[in-house]
């Protein structure tokens, strides 16, 4: 039954379309999960550490990366795929998250053809598996344990890290080319950030006005690094002043949204430069040919000598060539925390895109900065696990995960009705009323943006889930 279920599961993903600005299957045998959780065999196991205090310095991860060169076989419509063994790892109070890694260097990369990404299978305490949230690249992915409060309404699969005596899970990933061929890769990171009281028991539900969510106050604030890194050319920077006072604005703009009381997270920044002529404009926006010269993909990879494995490295370019207009991106949903020169180890925004007066390489306007501090809170809230509210064409559709809409059940919804023009999108102005149902656009983490607009809403849920990432303490 389930390799069954994880063709059906492949056929509707494939006939979608894979982007980068953000799906999997599975067949392992879960009958020894329970044993392998009593071994010692999970990847997170045990309460058996000491849990952290509220008042800790630094961020608090456990890594487990690991090689994978075997796979099971299973087919779809001729084509092979091989699945690892499972995982297990633990929810729980002093375990609350892990963010998953997987990647393999393949050859099936054409959608005209032959398009097959790599994908995990997750599986619940009683061994059924099913589908995460996350979007898939070609020849990696990133994926997020729990991707909101409420598993049973993003991916109708009981998913808590509230019980004190933990919740065991398990992940297995899936690949185009046997692993004893082509080896592949892995890694689990897993926050031990031991939760507040009212993180642990956090619980919320759908209403009836844009306002939902907006009234949670956490207890406590919380600490998030991020690593600025200006790109310059020798003396052709992407910014004249490459220091956080040069930014300032837009800074304490990103500062303020994360500062609210849904929220409570207060961001310190460290500054460097990284010399290169090849990313001060990027030529292609694509993380998974990373290879590529010029690519996002390959500037995250090639520059882990100046990442931070504890900070969301934040990267500020002038431009980019490929698409025009593009106010930035994060590596992925979420990006690949903990983890330094992965193709998603981090977000980037550009200057020029977010300019409306001044020449070319000069210094922002104010407005032009808190434009630019929206994006990065924005980027940032990606990388850290946030989709948007809802996709260009409005919430539509009732399936298991529903990619139409993020995947938390507190976030007021746009829905694809709104689209009163006729033009197939849903924008602000067709998402800006009153019931819960009709708004949305004022978040945060709409899906479109204008530069005028004051879009810093943020929820109680999406801060549990900002609060939730390993990166932040």
């Amino acid at each position: 039954m389930k390799k069954n279920f994880k063709k059906f599961l492949l056929s509707f993903l494939i006939s979608v379309s894979f982007v980068n600005c953000p799906g999997g299957g599975g067949g392992s045998d879960m009958s020894s999960l329970l044993l392998l959780a009593m071994g010692g065999g999970s990847s997170n196991s045990g309460g058996n550490n000491k849990p952290n205090t509220p008042a800790v310095a630094a961020p608090c991860m456990e890594k487990n990366s690991f090689t994978i060169s075997s796979g099971t076989a299973w087919t779809f419509s001729g084509l092979p795929y091989y699945y690892s063994s499972a995982k297990t790892f633990t929810l729980s109070p002093s375990k609350p998250s892990s963010i998953f890694y997987a990647k393999q260097d393949h050859s099936f990369n054409d959608p005209n053809t032959d398009y097959r990404p790599v994908l995990p299978t997750f599986y619940d305490s009683s061994g059924n598996n099913f589908l995460n949230r996350e979007p898939w690249n070609v020849f990696t992915v990133t994926s997020m344990a729990p991707y909101g409060s409420n598993g049973f309404y993003y991916a109708n699969k009981y998913v808590s890290n509230s019980s004190s005596s933990g919740q065991l899970n398990a992940v297995d990933f899936n690949f185009p080319v046997n692993p004893a061929t082509t080896n592949a890769s892995a890694s689990i990171v897993t926050n031990c950030r031991k939760l507040d009281s009212d993180e642990q028991f956090f619980s919320t539900g759908g209403g009836s006005s844009n306002t939902n969510g907006l009234s949670k106050v956490w207890t406590n604030r919380r600490k998030l690094n991020v690593n600025l890194i200006f790109i310059k050319d020798g003396i052709n920077r992407a910014y004249p002043n490459p220091t956080e006072a040069g930014l300032q604005t837009a800074l304490d703009r990103w500062k303020s949204i994360y500062s609210q009381n849904s929220v409570k997270i207060d961001i310190q920044f460290t500054v460097t430069e990284l010399d290169s002529s090849e990313f001060l404009s990027l030529s292609s926006l694509s993380t998974d040919f990373y290879s590529v010269a010029g690519s996002l993909g390959k500037l995250f990879v090639s520059t882990s000598s100046i990442q931070s494995d504890t900070a969301l490295n934040l990267f500020i370019a002038r431009d980019e060539t490929e698409v025009g207009g593009v106010l930035g991106i994060s590596g992925g949903v979420p990006g690949s925390v903990g983890l330094k020169g992965t193709p998603q180890s981090g977000m980037i925004v550009f200057i020029e895109p977010h300019r409306s007066s001044g020449t070319v390489g000069s210094i922002l306007s104010a407005a032009d900065q808190s434009f630019l501090g929206d994006t990065m809170a924005h980027e940032a809230g990606h990388f850290l696990g946030l989709f948007h509210t809802v996709e260009r064409a409005g919430q539509s559709g009732s399936t298991y995960p529903n990619r139409t809409m993020d995947p938390l059940i507190e976030t007021p919804l746009c829905t694809s009705s709104r689209n009163t023009n006729g033009n197939g999108v849903v924008d602000i102005s067709e998402c800006s009323g009153t019931g819960f149902f009709d708004s949305g656009a004022l978040n945060l983490m709409f899906w479109a943006g204008d530069g005028v607009t004051q879009q810093t809403q943020l929820t109680g849920e999406q801060g549990w889930v900002l609060r939730m990432n390993p990166l932040v303490y």
